[in-house]
């Protein structure tokens, strides 16, 4: 019989062999998808990326308002040469920006086009604005901050509610200093600018 329970105790130790290598497996896996839910999980923007920056007052949008959505825009400012007013002289017109919009995480998520429009990647609203008043950009050589207040939305997502625009921390984008003549006025010559900005979106109310 002692080969019988030698037997018996090499199956119970196979058994709680199996069980301890297939617990270590579950556990490993739990461990794995885990870590990669967190390194793949979409994190909520923070209070301070919703906050209304501190603006001066000529492009502070009116109270009653708040903070729908952030984005940061990197792209250019598109110019076209043409001739001026005065007579014999030339000069940059702005045609259209193109830029991408970013979120708080630096994801690509929309784009900002001529008109000026500014279109979400992920739900396809949209929202077109006029400016309504603007302000000297902090840093040097860079295009001014804005006010806009929007004059079309589509339904349905980001943009939808959205009331009023900020253009505010700004670098670069300002028309080429040379280079508009008449020659180049003739074949409409069109000169890329890069540039970044943020993009603060404002909608009435303080709902959802």
């Amino acid at each position: 019989m002692i080969p019988a329970k030698k037997n018996e105790g090499s199956v119970w130790l196979t058994v709680l062999g199996l069980v301890t290598a297939t617990s270590a497996i579950v556990i490993t896996s739990e461990c794995c998808t885990a870590t990669e839910s967190s390194r793949g999980g979409r994190k909520p923007a923070t209070a301070a990326w919703l906050t209304a920056p501190a603006t001066p007052p000529a492009i502070t949008p009116p109270p009653g308002v708040t903070v729908a959505a952030h984005f940061k825009a990197t792209g250019a400012q598109i110019y076209r040469c043409g001739a001026a007013t005065a007579p014999a002289t030339y000069a940059w017109t702005l045609q259209a920006p193109d830029a991408k919009l970013l979120d708080a995480d630096g994801v690509e998520v929309g784009s900002h086009a001529a008109g000026p429009t500014w279109r979400s990647s992920k739900d396809g609203s949209s929202v077109a604005a006029t400016k309504v008043a603007q302000a000297d950009a902090t840093a040097p050589g860079a295009i001014p901050w804005l006010l806009l207040r929007a004059s079309s939305t589509t339904p349905g997502g980001v943009f939808s509610p959205v009331t009023f625009i900020q253009r505010v921390n700004t670098s670069g984008g300002q028309a080429p200093a040379g280079g508009c003549d008449a020659a180049a006025a003739a074949t409409s010559a069109t000169a890329r600018v890069a540039y970044t900005a943020d993009y603060v979106f404002f909608k009435s109310g303080a709902g959802p």
